[in-house]
Order: C-alpha cells, then structure tokens, then sequence
C-alpha cells in the first residue's frame, strides 16, 4: 500500500512540473513571436537616403543664431542634400531660418554642424522644434529648449504736468543666466533718443534683487495721446522687450472757446476748461492765426492765474487790434510750457 501511495505522489508531481513547463515554454515562445513581429518593424532599416539632426546647441550670449548638427547615416544608400531648417514654435508658427551653405550635400557617415539665423529671442525659456529638411530623402526634427531670459519693462510713465517732449522707462533684467546690455529704445519701431544716452550700452545687472534702470525717452508724445503705442527695448545680446501703453489724451479733455466782441476791436477773450484730472498745465503763449499768417499775442492776461488746474476755468484776455480782419476765420492756439496745445477755429464778427 506503501508503494502504491508512493508511485502515485510522484506521478501527480510529474504532472504538476509538466504543466508549468509547459506553461513557460508556451509564454516564451509566444514573447520571441511578439518581439519578432514588433522588432522587425521598428528597427527597419530605412531604404530611401535619410538626414538625422542630431543635436540643436541654443546660447544664451546670443539669440540670432543657433547650431544644428545634421549627419547621414551610415545605412543610407548614398548622399544626402539637406534643404533647409525650419523651426516650430509653441504657438504653432513656422520659422524659416536663414542657414549659409544650404543646400548642402552630405556623403553617406558625414555630419556637418551648420549656424541657423534666426532670433529665438521672443520664445525664450520655451521648448521648440527644429526641423530639417532633405531634398531627395527624409527629413528629421529634434526637441529643444531655449536658454531662460528674463528681460522685461517694468513701466512706461508720461507725466503730463512736467512735459510732453519726453517719458520715462523702467527695465529690468532679473534672474537671467547673464547680464544683457540695452542697445536702443524703439517707439511704435522707430528708434529714439535717451538720456542717458545709449552711445554707450547700458548694462543690466542679472542678479534677482537688481534695481531696475530707468531711462527718459527723447521722444514727443503729443501726437500719441489717447493712442496704443508700443515701446521695445533691444539689447546687444539679440533680445527684445516689448510693453503696450496708451500715454494720456490730455488736450482732447481740455475745452477752449474765444470771443471776439464786435464793440471791441482792440482785444479777444480766451475761455478754457480743463478737464483732464491728471495735470495741471501752465500757459506760456496765444497766437492768433489768419490766412496762414500767425500772429503771436505779446499782451494776455490769465485769470485768475496761467495754471491750468484740473476742473477749474481759466479765462484769458488778449490784447490785439483784429479791426482788419473782420469776418475773417481766424485759429486762437493757446500753448503751454508742458508741449501741449489747444485751438479754436472762429470766424471773427463783420
């Protein structure tokens, strides 16, 4: 019976190691079947010439060029001729680079790293993707990120009650890898003047804790007023700031009206209301133009004072024999010292 017993346990043994061999021989068939099928489409061989872009080299000192190195591969049946090199922007813009010794032939196993043109430097601290493109073969892209800069305007200040002839900007160059220098203020795209001048770069400190600079802009804003305008700061380095302002509309506030009294020949009044809240604004001169002729007015009278307050009324008597210009139109042009000026257009009595 012992027996028996015996010879029994080992054949249900036997069938136990038979099924898990069986098990794990089925399994590792099955994976090499699987592998197979999947390996030998991924790493085919491609029958056509190919150009690979093997690395794409931003630098932070300059962002109007990039390196991109392109190689044919060794399996390629012949050389390769890269066309061009184009990049992809986060927001899904296409960016032609200008790229010297394009196109270019490449024998099968060369590689050539080629300087790309073009300023990166609005998509900073961005990921991109650079493509390039073949001729008679295919083509290949890369993912690359762009150095982090963090140049920026703070704020652009008019300041009305001071003047019109020039603005104030604040810049700052916090937390950047290096240091950037400001080449040039530009307004709505046109260069401007600054104190202090920029014959010189002015240099922006990297460091997270740098005190902005602030530069004046030479530039008259009268004709601005009530308008977008945009002011971009250049540095050297290839990087622009830009900021979006609207400077006050100062005069469009301010209502002026002139009164000739047909009993009167010898003066004119001038009532103006400024209702610009944000300045007060100092009359400096009236002139009277007729026919094209302007007449500067030697003798006025402000009351009661030349400062134009905000809210208030201020009513100007001048002095000026118009007798021989009687039922002529004629423009009244109050000026002050700030730059601005506000006219009235009147026909004077018969």
């Amino acid at each position: 019976m012992r027996l028996a017993r015996n010879v029994k346990g080992l054949s249900n043994l036997g069938l136990v190691l038979l099924l898990i061999f069986s098990f794990l021989l089925g399994a590792t068939l099955s994976y090499i079947f699987t592998l197979g099928f999947y390996a030998s489409n991924e790493y085919r061989v491609p029958n056509r010439n190919t150009v690979v872009l093997q690395s794409v080299d931003f630098f932070t000192e300059n962002a109007t060029f990039f390196n991109a190195t392109v190689f044919n591969p060794t399996f390629s049946p012949s050389a390769v001729t890269v066309q061009k090199i184009e990049v992809v922007t986060p927001d899904n813009k296409v960016h032609s680079t200008l790229t010297p010794f394009l196109p270019l032939s490449l024998t099968v196993g060369a590689s050539k790293t080629l300087q790309c043109f073009w300023n990166w430097g609005n998509y900073t601290g961005q990921s991109v993707r650079v493509d390039v493109l073949a001729v008679d073969g295919l083509g290949s892209n890369l993912e690359a990120a762009t150095p982090s800069v963090n140049l920026s305007i703070l704020s652009v200040n008019f300041h009305p009650s001071v003047t019109a002839h020039n603005f104030t900007v604040s810049i700052r160059n916090s937390g950047s890898r290096i240091p950037l220098d400001v080449k040039s203020i530009l307004v709505n795209g046109f260069e401007s003047l600054t104190d202090p001048s920029l014959s010189q770069p002015l240099a922006l400190a990297n460091a997270t804790d740098a005190a902005p600079a602030n530069l004046t802009v030479r530039r008259d804003w009268v004709d601005f007023q009530g308008q977008s305008v945009t002011v971009s700061v250049e540095t050297l380095q290839g990087y622009t700031a830009y900021k979006t302002v609207t400077p006050p509309a100062v005069t469009s506030a301010i209502s002026i009206n002139a009164i000739f009294n047909v009993t009167n020949t010898n003066q004119f009044n001038v009532t103006i209301f400024n209702a610009f809240s944000g300045a007060t604004l100092d009359v400096n001169e009236v002139t009277a133009s007729i026919g094209g002729n302007i007449t500067v007015i030697q003798n006025w009278t402000a009351y009661p004072t030349a400062k134009l307050e905000p809210l208030k009324r201020t009513i100007i008597v001048c002095s000026w024999d118009w007798s021989s210009y009687r039922g002529q139109s004629v423009v009244v042009t109050v000026g002050t010292v700030q730059g601005f000026q506000m006219a009235k257009q009147l026909t004077t009595p018969s």
